[in-house]
This record gives structure tokens, sequence and C-alpha cells, in this order.
């Protein structure tokens, strides 16, 4: 009996196939082993360097999935903190128009624009090493803008 394989249709089958060897394939497929084994000479070969490049194009799209969820999330935050930003000038802008100015409202408009700026700056990828220095700095400032008001009394211009 001359039975004819289809040799490219039977390595395609072992390679993307649950086959652990060469002999299971030949087993299942009914196919005698010498002669399996004969012409899957590299089989083995083909199906660890599929299996490892199916495992990388998973683990990148895992990734790229991954980092599309967190930029659109970062995008929410830079939003807003924009908005957030927009509110707290207009109030510090009606702060200052006033005819007396409140400083304890004052102090919780510039305490929020920190907020605001570190959470800004935070979302934008700026500052990641230098967030201490940048609250120090900001932290300054707001004593020194204080320091302006210290002589008057709560709510006088």
């Amino acid at each position: 009996m001359n039975v004819k394989y289809d040799w490219v249709k039977l390595r395609r089958r072992f390679i993307t196939g649950d086959y652990a060897t060469v002999k299971e394939f030949a087993e299942k497929e009914k196919i005698p082993y010498a002669l399996a084994r004969k012409h899957s000479a590299n089989w083995l070969d083909e199906k660890r360097t599929i299996k490892r490049h199916k495992e990388n194009k998973i683990i990148e799209n895992v990734l790229n999935k991954q980092i599309t969820s967190a930029s659109y999330i970062n995008e929410r935050h830079i939003s807003v903190f924009n908005k957030a930003l927009d509110m707290a000038e207009h109030c510090l802008e009606e702060c200052a128009s006033e005819d007396k100015i409140n400083l304890s409202r004052f102090e919780k408009i510039v305490d929020s624009l920190q907020k605001i700026q570190k959470g800004q700056r935070l979302a934008l990828g700026m500052d990641k090493d230098s967030v201490s220095n940048q609250e120090d700095r900001v932290a300054s400032l707001f004593e020194q803008v204080k320091e302006v008001f210290k002589d008057e009394p709560d709510g006088a211009k």
C-alpha cells in the first residue's frame, strides 16, 4: 500500500497544533514514525520559533492596550486639571476685583492652584524626579505672597 502524504499540510498541522513531539504527531495522524521523522527534520525548531513569536506578539498587544488605556486616563486627568485651573483662575480674578481682599479665600485659591499645578505637571510627565523640589518652590512663593498681606487685617485690601 503506497500512501502519499501532503507534507506541507502535515507540517502546518504539526506546527500549529498541540503536539509536543513528532512521535505524538505521527501516532495521532496515523503516519509511520520513521517516515514522519524523515520529513520533519526542523519542524520542532520552527514550532518553537513560531511559539516565541506568538508569545511576543501577545505581550506586545497587551502592552499596547495598557498604554492606550493609561494614555486615555492621563488625557482625562489633564482635561479635569485644565477645567479646575480655569475655575481657580476665575475665582482669583473675582477675589482681586473685590474692594476688600479676603485673605482666607485668597489662601484657599492659591492652595488649590498649587494642587492643580502639581497634578497637571505629573499628568503631563513633568517633574517626575523633582516634584518635592517644585512643591518647595511653590510653597516658598506662597509664603512670599502671604507676607504681602500679613500686616493687613483679614478682609482688608
